[in-house]
Formats: structure tokens, sequence, C-alpha cells
């Protein structure tokens, strides 16, 4: 009965959130077609904003391993250590400095507005994903689900409407997903976690913060490596736009493929630390996942990347069919890693941790060691995906193996 409910939501959320796949594919399609010069920036400062929401994906997924108990705990350690969290918050703000400068070396804006929103969009990105991480503990996962919709849909029509419409470019783009980010917040939202002071938990301190430390660094490494090549592909192609516009329209395939894999972590987030199945259950359903959600979407991709192309109105030469294939397929070996890792994640073992670690580093020798043409950062891509693959996969035999029948 509980692996029928966990197949259950987790077609529930495939069903509902791909909607919101269908409008997060809508907005880079529009923008290709558009202003690809805009789109290539937002694709950089969507990495950007990405890496910048990691409190905000470690937040949720806290959440949704312990719940309300997290909110009780980060209370507690902001009430006993406020001057360390006020310094940790001045070092934030100083980052804008450093982002700052990213961001000129990327997209040559040297204005600090730029910085200040997409600062912004994370803060919004991190209280929404907050919010999500709750309802994704209780199982509730309608409330989800209407959320990512409102973001993204929301995100389609206001994007069009400030950065084009009413002509403010890039920045308009911005303020776009800033508001639909806020309005995505409304359907999850909860009061009631926010004002809880007391809570009956048997959660160790101990073993939370470990946990807590566990999930930031396995968060920033995923988020880095998922992100890394968008942003350095951005810097490597600036003088070669075509280059670069291809290499994009392959990036928003691997999002679509993405958006669904994101959508099923919470659930596998939420059913390995409930631990209400067998390792050995949770570990096959976990690649399974990955694999299915990655192949099922590359073959519709694959299918119909020429009305893709006339969608983009013969603007844009696709990479060939092989190299996307490739691509589509080195995709779905990602997408089952990234499961994989917040599987492991919920088993609280801190010795998985070091592998996101590895995977990043491996990736950042592979790229560096590249040249900046088009064939060699797919190259790099293939074999960093292949690396983190296997890192994962082997890891997580070896955790189902180790407790077969223990749940």
């Amino acid at each position: 009965m509980l692996k029928k409910q966990v197949v259950k939501n987790n077609l529930l959320l495939l069903i509902g959130g791909n909607l919101g796949n269908v409008f997060s594919f809508l907005i880079h399609l529009s923008l290709l077609r558009l202003d690809p010069l805009i789109a290539n920036t937002y694709n950089a400062y969507n990495g950007i904003v990405l890496i910048l929401g990691v409190p905000a994906l470690v937040v949720m997924r806290m959440l949704t391993i312990y719940g309300h108990s997290t909110i009780l705990k980060l209370k507690n350690f902001y009430s006993k250590n406020r001057i360390l969290s006020n310094v940790l918050l001045i070092i934030l703000c100083l980052a804008l400095i450093p982002l700052n400068l990213i961001i000129q070396q990327i997209t040559f804006d040297d204005s600090p507005i730029t910085a200040f929103m997409l600062v912004t969009l994370a803060i919004a990105t991190f209280f929404a994903y907050a919010f999500r991480g709750l309802k994704q503990h209780e199982e509730n996962f309608f409330p989800t689900i209407i959320s990512l919709n409102i973001e993204t849909g929301g995100r389609l029509l206001l994007v069009y409407i400030f950065g084009f419409i009413f002509g403010w470019g890039i920045n308009g783009v911005l303020i776009g997903a800033i508001l639909s980010m806020i309005l995505s917040i409304i359907p999850v939202f909860d009061f009631q976690g926010l004002k809880i002071k007391s809570l009956n938990t048997d959660i160790d301190p101990y073993s939370f913060s470990k946990a807590f430390a566990s999930s930031f660094i396995v968060t920033a490494c995923i988020e880095f490596f998922s992100n890394f090549d968008i942003i350095y592909s951005i810097n490597s192609l600036q003088y070669d736009v075509n280059a670069q516009t291809q290499y994009n329209v392959l990036q928003i395939f691997r999002k679509i493929i993405f958006y669904g894999i994101f959508i099923s972590s919470g659930l596998i987030l939420s059913i390995g630390g409930k631990k209400k199945h067998s390792h050995f259950f949770t570990f096959m359903y976990t690649l399974i996942s990955g694999m299915l959600i990655g192949i099922v979407s590359s073959i519709v991709l694959y299918i119909g990347k020429d009305i893709v192309l006339l969608i983009l109105n013969n603007r844009l030469d696709l990479v060939d069919s092989y190299k996307m294939m490739a691509f589509l397929f080195f995709t779905t070996l990602m997408s089952s890693s990234y499961l994989l890792s917040n599987w492991l994640l919920s088993r609280k073992n801190i010795a998985y941790t070091l592998i996101p670690v590895i995977a990043v580093i491996s990736q950042i020798f592979v790229y560096v060691n590249s040249k900046n043409t088009l064939d060699d950062l797919l190259n790099a891509y293939f074999i960093s995906s292949v690396i983190f693959f296997i890192l994962t996969f082997f890891a997580g035999l070896y955790e189902s193996l180790k407790h077969k029948h223990v749940i």
C-alpha cells in the first residue's frame, strides 16, 4: 500500500508539475526567438541565481526530511548565536561585491542593480522553496504543484511584459522573474509554521547539525555541477554567439528534463527521510525514476526538435542529430545522479557528502583542460556526467546491498 502511494504521488507530481515544465520551456524558446542575446544572458543569470539559492535548496531539503523541527532548530540557533548569525548576514551582503565582478566578467554588465536583482530573486526563491519543503514533508504535493505553475506560468507572462512590451530588456526579464517567484509563495505559505515555538521531537541537535552541514555541501556541489557548464560556456563562447546559442538550445532541453527530476527529488527525500521502505526498494525506485524521466523526455524532445526549430523561426542551426542524441543520453545519466545524490543525502551518512565534492573537482579539471569550442565543451559535459553517474550509482548500490532488507 505504501509503495502504491509513493508511485501515485510521483505520478501526481510529474503530471501536474510538467505543466510548469511546459511554461519553463516556452520561456526559454520565447526569449531565444525574441532576442538570442537576452536569452543567453538570462541563462547565465539563472545559473548564478541557482548557485546563490543553495541555502534555499538546503532548507527545502531539510524541511522535506525533518518538517517543522527544522524551523525550530534554526530559530534556536539564531537565538543562541545572534552575533554569529549577524556576521554571516554581513558576509552575505559583502558577497554582492564579488558577485558583481562575476556578472561583469560573464556579460560585461557593470550595473550593481543587476547584482541586487539577482540576490532579491535568490531571497524570494529561498522562501518559496522553504514552504514547498514543508508541504513535501507532509506529502501534500498539490500546493507545491500550484506554486510551481504560478512561478513558471507567471514568469512566462511577466517576463514578456516587463522585458519586451515595456522594453526594459534583461532587467525587465529579471523583474518578471522576481514577481512570479513572490506570487508562487502564496499557495504554500505556512504562517503557523513560522510561529512554532515548541515541538515534540527526538532529533539529536548534533545529528541535525551534521545533517544540515552535509546538506549544504551536497546541495552546493550539485547546483554548482548543474550550472557551472552554462556559466563557463557563456564566457568561453562569448565571441561566437552562434555556438553559444546552439549550446543554450541544448541547455533548454536539459532544463526540461531536470525540471521533472527536481519535482521528483522532493518525494525521494521525503520517503528516504521517513524510512518507510527498504533501502533496496528506494535505491531501485530512485534509479529507475531518473532513467525513465530522462529517457521519456529525451525521446519527446528528439522527436520534437524540428518543431523547436520552427518555433525559433529558423533563425538558429541546432547541433547535428548525433550530438543531440549523445547530449540527451548523458543528461539522462546526470538526472539519475541528481536523484541518487538526494537519496544518499537522506541516508545521513557523512561519507556520501564526498561524492558531489569529487564530482565537482573532476568537472572543473575537465572543463579547464578543454578548448573553448562547442565540441570540446560538449565532450567535457559528457565526461563529467559519466564520472558523476559512476560515483552515485556505486555508492547507492553499496548502500542498498548493505541494508537490503532494512527500513
